[in-house]
């Protein structure tokens, strides 16, 4: 029962963090991603405790319980404990669904823990809990994103081989987020709730029917995790975006952050889209401060401290790679910083998503032209993945690019640009990465066709709120179990 206390534990926290919003972000939707936030929070606390050499279960013990009585106090200030009854019945109700999910799945071990990628991630984690942040540790690490190892790091505090209980509560926990997620969004653009109801069990029946989703809900990897935060991100910056909240770009952020802590290519996509963001102009030259400079900050000095300590790195992330992501990280700092300048602001952030997908069009274009016979193969490899391995996707691929193209008849609705441009630099960096390593190969475990994990939801959220939009769309759609005032701040145009 050890793994299940520690991990009901994470998500109670994870749910402390969410209330911290509930002025402004619905109780289902924070019920629905408490444990994003708990593993977050516990995953940046443990790397702050390796780098000062205090990996311990006593000393993190402590610092969980002043965080949480921390929040406790904050909350209560805040009034988020007066919840009326609907908004207590989803507390009660989800904390219950995961207490019990987690209860069964601690006595049948669903998840699966054989191969390369979860036994490494398992192993380096037991390493860190006993050796902290030795030379091999700090040099694994450059393959391995830190969140999912240092969650698994547990296991040596717990007297267990691993934590096997965590995969598939991530699953369900994904489930509940695209579910919440895309009924918020789809509320801001609909006001039929049979309509929204529909569309968002035809869109979760879709991908959680799709054979590569559940067997990563069992199969101990990043990519499961990394998809479920990057698409809350997606979620928190267009409803922060829609309706001028700071709630939810905080939200949006924290999710962005968990995202790159998952896998160390992450801020290469993180970076895109906060670049997107930029270029919409919703926000101040304060709000970009605000909201960016902490998370840049944060990845700065992890990418720093890389270089320092990981010595070659690994065939994943060498030494110039590290350097290389390191470099992107400080010229967007930069851009950032100097995006109070007028000409800046007036001339080129309103164009900097063109730039950006000229650019990463320009560099696949270019690592094709220098390894041409490598790069197409790797790119024939990651289309045949998608659109013939039937076992692992099924013909979600298919719906997918038929859809894209029909789609192009509706109208477009507000901030779409976040998603058609996204999607498309996704697509351009996962090709061009190709480059840096052995083509991509076939089928389910390589790692191209895994990544696609990550943007598949977003392209149903896409593909959901266009058609939405074109087809049901009404004047002043309801905002249905919106907890939302108008204290929060507004943001800037």
């Amino acid at each position: 029962m050890a793994q299940v206390w520690f991990v009901v534990g994470l998500y109670i926290l994870g749910v402390l963090i969410g209330l911290m919003f509930a002025k402004h972000v619905p109780i289902p939707f924070i019920v629905a991603t408490g444990i994003l936030w708990g593993s977050l929070a516990y995953s940046l606390l443990a790397f702050v405790t390796l780098v000062l050499d205090v990996y311990h279960p006593l000393v993190m013990l402590i610092v969980l319980g002043l965080l949480g009585v921390f929040l406790i106090i904050q909350n209560i200030r805040q009034g988020a404990f007066n919840l009326d009854r609907q908004a207590l019945t989803w507390l009660v109700g989800v904390f219950c669904v995961f207490f019990l999910a987690a209860f069964v799945l601690e006595r049948h071990n669903i998840s699966k823990a054989a191969g390369l990628d979860p036994q490494s991630q398992i192993l380096v984690g037991r390493s860190l809990a006993r050796e902290g942040f030795a030379a091999w540790n700090s040099q694994q690490l450059s393959s391995w994103g830190f969140l999912l190892v240092s969650i698994q790091s547990v296991s040596v505090f717990l007297g267990i081989d691993y934590i096997h209980i965590f995969q598939p509560l991530c699953g369900i926990t994904f489930l509940l987020t695209f579910s919440t997620g895309l009924y918020y969004v789809l509320a801001e653009q609909i006001n039929e709730r049979r309509t929204v109801f529909l569309i968002v069990g035809a869109c979760t029946l879709l991908l959680f029917s799709t054979y590569g989703i559940v067997l990563q809900m069992e199969f101990i990897n990043t990519n499961l995790i990394s998809a479920m935060y990057l698409f809350t991100a997606f979620i928190a910056f267009w409803m922060g975006l829609k309706r001028q909240k700071h709630s939810w770009l905080t939200i949006a952020m924290l999710a962005l952050t968990g995202f790159t802590l998952a896998r160390t290519e992450a801020p290469v996509f993180a970076l895109i889209m906060m670049t997107l963001v930029l270029s919409v102009g919703k926000l101040s030259y304060r709000e970009r401060l605000i909201f960016f400079l902490p998370y840049l900050s944060i990845f700065i000095l992890r990418y720093l401290y890389m270089v320092l300590t990981a010595g070659t790195g690994s065939i994943i992330l060498n030494s110039p790679r590290m350097l290389g992501v390191l470099g992107l990280l400080i010229v967007f700092t930069l851009l950032v910083l100097g995006s109070g300048i007028k000409f800046v602001e007036t001339k080129i952030l309103p164009r900097l998503h063109i730039v950006m997908i000229t650019v990463l069009g320009a560099a696949l274009a270019t690592v094709i032209a220098v390894r041409p016979g490598p790069m197409l193969e790797a790119i024939r490899s990651f289309f045949l993945n998608l659109l013939f391995l039937i076992s692992f996707w099924g013909v979600i691929w298919y719906f997918f690019l038929v859809q894209m193209i029909l789609s192009g008849y509706q109208p477009s609705f507000e901030y779409e640009r976040l998603f058609t441009v996204y999607i498309l630099g996704f697509l351009l960096v996962l090709l061009a990465m190709a480059y840096f390593r052995v083509p991509y190969g076939y089928y389910w475990h390589d790692s191209s066709n895994r990544i696609s994990t990550h943007i598949a939801p977003i392209i149903l959220l896409y593909l959901a709120m266009k058609y939405s939009w074109g087809l049901f769309a009404r004047p002043e759609p309801a905002r249905i179990l919106d907890q939302s005032d108008s204290s929060d701040c507004e943001l800037s145009s």
